[in-house]
């Protein structure tokens, strides 16, 4: 009994970092194609913060109707494009 230890030893220690490293890489393949479509939404999301920033001023700084309604307003966009 004296001579265990409470501490995991290096086998334990090298499964689990293993197992962790392959449970990343497979998220990470399941996610790679979407890597474009990930990358793309954030430089828009970026891109259109000062939009976002000035309209919701121009309206009464209540951002909460603005988070409302520009879905609305995209696919109406969107419905518009596919009629012309």
């Amino acid at each position: 009994m004296k001579n265990q230890t409470i501490y995991p030893s290096i086998y334990d220690t090298t499964i689990r970092l293993l197992i962790l490293m392959l449970i990343v890489a497979w998220c990470l393949l399941i996610m790679a194609p979407f890597a474009s479509i990930i990358l793309w939404s954030l430089i828009l999301a970026i891109a259109m913060y000062p939009l976002h920033k000035t309209l919701a001023q121009k309206m009464g700084a209540r951002p909460n109707w603005l988070v409302d309604h520009c879905p609305l307003f995209s696919h109406y966009l969107s419905l518009f494009r596919l009629v012309c």
